[in-house]
C-alpha cells in the first residue's frame, strides 16, 4: 500500500529524478515474487497484499525507466 502515495505523485508530475532506479525496481521483483509465491502455495492474504502493491510499483518503475531513456537521449 505503501506505493500508492508515490505512484500518485509520479502521475500527477511525471518526475522521478529523486528515486533509485535500482533500489525500485529491487523493490518492484520482491513485490512480484512475493506474489508469485503466494499463488504457488496458494495463500489468499499474500496473493491480495502483494497484488494490489504491484501496478502502482510496476507504473512508478515504468515511468522511472521512460524517463531515463529521455534523459539519455537529450
Amino acid at each position: 500500500m505503501a506505493q500508492f502515495p508515490q505512484a500518485y505523485k509520479v502521475y500527477k508530475t511525471q518526475e522521478t529524478k529523486g528515486i533509485s532506479l535500482v533500489m525500485y525496481s529491487t523493490l518492484t521483483l520482491g513485490i512480484m515474487f512475493w506474489f508469485t509465491y503466494g499463488v504457488l502455495l496458494p495463500n489468499l492474504p499474500m496473493i491480495l497484499a502483494n497484488g494490489v502493491c504491484l501496478p502502482p510499483s510496476f507504473y512508478t518503475l515504468f515511468v522511472m525507466i521512460r524517463n531515463a531513456r529521455k534523459g539519455s537521449k537529450k
